[in-house]
């Protein structure tokens, strides 16, 4: 797993833990405003677990912190972090849900194992236009998209998909709130609801599953709910 922290103009008290979505990199929220904010990214989940162990920011320092995560990231922060629910002030979950390969709450199965089997730069672009709501969307976000090669790309999916069929996330208290993409064609709306329905409250926005675009700065995210 990568960690990398947003270089910051000014001493703040305030954090957000970002979890970005599979095969993403710094391109997809370098363009929001977070002067009030340190910001951690975390990608590229292969041996997520043991990175995290290494990490060890001071968070004694901040009044306030966060956790932000998108897609799959969704699966990956709840997994990691749980332990430490207490000290966050607000956890927010985009686009994803804890059980990320699941026919009711989550990625259709065959859906993903589809994906993973015929991942190549023809089937990535194809996902990046359905992450974006369509082709001509892929043409304007397109400054936002990672810039990682198909078999990095691939091989985190293996890792997270097998992480993710033997290590089940089981608990229901994490999130607080979860922001929910009517336009998602990668974790359908539907399915989104079924899950945060009976567990946080849910705002439901007309955006893609890439909702970044939308945004300018983190402060509009965690002013949803």
């Amino acid at each position: 797993m990568i960690i990398h922290k947003l270089p910051s103009p000014s001493k703040t008290e305030r954090c957000i833990l970002f979890f970005n979505g599979w095969g993403m990199d710094c391109n997809a929220v370098n363009h929001l405003q977070h002067s009030d904010y340190d910001v951690y990214m975390f990608y590229d989940y292969q041996n997520f677990e043991e990175d995290f162990k290494n990490f060890s920011p001071n968070f004694s320092s901040y009044k306030e912190i966060s956790v932000i995560a998108w897609s799959l990231g969704v699966w990956v922060a709840q997994k990691i972090l749980a332990p430490f629910r207490h000290t966050f002030t607000k956890t927010i979950a985009i686009n994803g849900t804890p059980q990320p390969i699941h026919n009711e709450y989550g990625i259709a199965e065959a859906v993903f194992a589809n994906t993973l089997a015929k991942w190549n730069e023809v089937s990535r672009k194809k996902f990046n236009a359905r992450m974006c709501g369509g082709n001509s969307q892929l043409t304007e976000c397109q400054q936002y998209m990672s810039a990682r090669n198909c078999e990095n790309q691939l091989e985190e999916l293996h890792y997270l998909y097998n992480n993710i069929t033997s290590h089940p996330c089981n608990s229901t208290n994490f999130y607080s709130v979860a922001l929910i993409g009517e336009n998602d064609l990668i974790f359908t709306a539907k399915n989104q609801e079924n899950y945060w329905q009976n567990v946080a409250k849910f705002q439901t926005l007309p955006l893609p599953h890439f909702p970044f675009a939308a945004f300018n700065s983190w402060n509009e995210i965690l002013d949803i709910l």
